[in-house]
């Protein structure tokens, strides 16, 4: 039998058409249907989808974490200044009733010089004033809520008199004196009270008038004023406690408020 040479075998692997069937490579072989990329190249990709998503997820957080920041600090910058805002006003408001304060010492020391000087000689007993005319300078007073002369006499047998006369003499009422009291006017007691049922404040003023030298008969005598008062911090606390007892001789014959 015959053997085929070499060039028979080269016709054979040729096939009906001539051509040489493609013989592959010694461990180059490719399984039909793969691409050729091994498991590593899928495992990347993999990989950097995973790596993507974490950043996109980082990113988002820091975002929110920035925003949350944001609020805290307007936050803190809102409260700053409220809290700065409402203290200015707090302090207003003191400075506002500590001048309060000061005015009406200095009201109540105006109109007490001012009625020292209509009715000084009428106290004393030395002139006889007309009514009318002590009464004059503050019946039209709005400041004033009232103002009482006082003098007293004695007769040749040695009985007292006292008279007064009221600018207003329905405002005759009682007198709820305070604790707050200015003596820094000589001859010149000046208190904080309260008149009809502690609803109206003023600045009781009271100047002692004595008697002129060489006169036995005229004793001399008072003047008060009532001087109407802003309110401040001693009136607001006043108001907020128990009423107290007040001075009985507020005014010459004013009952004491009970």
């Amino acid at each position: 039998m015959a053997v085929p040479g070499p060039a028979s075998a080269r016709m054979a692997a040729a096939g009906p058409s001539g051509r040489t069937a493609a013989v592959p490579k010694s461990g180059t072989a490719r399984a039909p249907g793969r691409s050729g990329k091994g498991p590593a190249a899928g495992a990347s990709a993999r990989g950097g989808k995973s790596g993507g998503a974490k950043r996109a997820s980082g990113g988002k957080e820091l975002i929110i974490a920035a925003g949350v920041l944001g609020i805290l600090v307007i936050a803190v910058v809102f409260f700053y200044f409220l809290r700065n805002d409402q203290a200015k006003q707090v302090e207003h408001i003191k400075e506002e009733r500590q001048q309060a304060e000061k005015d009406n010492w200095k009201l109540a020391k105006e109109k007490i010089e001012a009625a020292d000087q209509v009715a000084h000689l009428w106290c004393q007993g030395t002139e006889d004033t007309p009514e009318d005319k002590l009464k004059a300078p503050f019946v039209s007073d709005d400041t004033v809520y009232n103002v009482i002369y006082t003098r007293k006499k004695k007769d040749k047998r040695g009985k007292e008199d006292e008279k007064s006369v009221a600018v207003h003499d329905e405002r005759m009422g009682s007198i709820g004196s305070l604790s707050t009291v200015n003596d820094d006017v000589p001859n010149v007691h000046m208190e904080y009270a309260f008149v009809e049922g502690r609803t109206v404040a003023v600045i009781r003023a009271v100047m002692s008038i004595p008697s002129k030298d060489g006169d036995p008969l005229n004793m001399g005598g008072s003047i008060t004023v009532l001087s109407k008062a802003k309110e401040d911090d001693h009136f607001k606390r006043a108001r907020e406690v128990a009423p107290k007892t007040p001075d009985a001789a507020a005014a010459p014959g004013a009952p004491a408020e009970k």
